[in-house]
């Protein structure tokens, strides 16, 4: 069977993570296949090496760091959210994506939440657990537990000690479950090569790979991991390092990655993963990271409004961010089907401080041998679509960079026209 986990919480670790490893592995034992049902962009703190099915309704919500203002405000709209994740979970089993859903950790006040969505009507059986029921809850649970007996696909189960429930032997959709023991370990089976918690490592990047002393490469937009699972296993003398803003993409690329390491006979020692927004990148490399090489692989183009352009990877204000931890010299690679992003990066790179010193209008005309294809690459081929691409060499010094924001230029317009317009007073 497919058994779902919806799972919604986000922790930094501990008992929530802990608990899905366990569950997800006695699933497995039992030969069946599990599936994580999740927000959009949910930040897992493992690699559960599952596959990953996203919900609709938005992301999930954290309470880590509010004060208890913002957070009554959360839980409404966590209520709100939790309300089309269960909705979107319904509509999944209908189609076929599992065949049982687990809800691994739930309150009491999660079976308003039931009641008020479509997962009451579930078209396969639905599991919600609850770790421990406080006395001070006990009523509004059997309350709860009551309300939910007509909906015969939906189960409640306590995990605990506490094992008498009287009151509930009329609800033939509950039972008590004891509660496992947890003895953690780490999940992954191959070496843990996702970073979860980029923010701490500006400065240190080249010691967490196994030869420090080797160049440092980065590829910004990483996806799927098609061009850098090849890359890095083909290069052993680089470390590697791929960053994405979206995690979903970060397991499939974990997986590509591991089985390119693994057909090759090799350790997973000089490349890693992590997901980052890339426009605020400084905070994550810095200086002392002194990174040798970038690829930027078909990143988005950004091409439905000018406005829009300053989110393109190539925009000269995220190439000044590069200069911050690209060594002088250093070299970008570039690739895209679109031509207005290339003509446009045309411009960016050189008044960004870099020295264009190739390009093509058509990559696979005379394709050099350092190119590896990827699959938006074989996509836009298939299709007729020809790939640009050019290297940029960074030049030394800041008087390289000629270029001006667009927000301070306004600024110094409107200085000099009322400058000329007192003067004409």
């Amino acid at each position: 069977m497919r058994i779902a986990i919806l799972e919604s919480i986000v922790m930094p670790a501990g008992h929530e993570v802990e608990f899905d490893r366990i569950l997800v592995e006695e699933l497995k034992k039992q030969g069946h296949e599990p599936v994580f049902f999740v927000p959009e962009h949910f930040p897992f703190k493992l690699d559960y090496h599952c596959d990953v099915e996203y919900l609709a309704g938005g992301e999930a919500i954290s309470y880590a760091g509010v004060g208890r203002i913002k957070r009554l405000w959360l839980s409404f709209q966590r209520e709100r959210r939790r309300l089309a994740w269960f909705n979107s979970a319904c509509e999944k089993a209908k189609q076929g994506y599992c065949d049982a859903i687990v809800v691994p950790t739930n309150s009491w006040r999660v079976m308003r939440s039931v009641r008020n969505s479509a997962i009451k009507n579930s078209p396969v059986p639905v599991l919600f657990l609850f770790h421990g029921i406080m006395p001070k809850d006990r009523e509004r649970f059997c309350d709860g537990v009551k309300s939910l007996r007509a909906y015969s696909n939906i189960h409640l189960g306590a995990l605990g000690l506490q094992t008498s429930f009287p009151e509930l032997s009329d609800c033939p959709n509950f039972h008590t479950v004891m509660a496992p023991v947890y003895i953690p370990f780490d999940l992954p089976v191959t070496p843990e090569f996702h970073v979860h918690e980029p923010l701490i490592w500006g400065g240190k990047w080249h010691a967490q790979y196994a030869r420090p002393e080797q160049p440092f490469v980065l590829e910004l937009g990483c996806g799927k991991g098609g061009f850098i699972s090849q890359l890095a296993c083909a290069h052993p003398e680089n470390n590697y390092l791929g960053i994405d803003i979206t995690d979903k993409v970060l397991i499939l690329a974990k997986r590509k990655i591991e089985a390119a390491y693994t057909e090759a006979g090799r350790p997973i020692d000089n490349v890693k993963i992590m997901s980052t927004d890339i426009e605020r990148i400084k905070g994550v490399l810095t200086a002392q990271d002194t990174v040798s090489r970038i690829y930027i692989n078909f990143c988005n183009p950004w091409s439905k409004n000018a406005s829009s352009n300053k989110h393109r990877l190539t925009y000269p204000r995220q190439l000044i961010q590069y200069r911050e931890f690209l060594k002088d010299g250093g070299e970008i690679y570039f690739k895209t089907d679109d031509d207005d992003l290339f003509r446009d990066s045309l411009e960016y790179f050189p008044a960004s401080g870099y020295e264009i010193t190739w390009k093509t209008f058509d990559l696979h005309e005379n394709e050099p041998e350092w190119n590896i294809r990827t699959e938006h690459e074989g996509m836009f081929t298939e299709m007729g679509i020809k790939i640009k691409a050019l290297i940029a060499r960074k030049l030394p010094g800041d008087a390289a960079v000629t270029w001006i924001e667009p927000k301070v230029l306004k600024k110094r317009k409107a200085a000099e026209e009322a400058a000329a317009a007192a003067k004409e007073e």
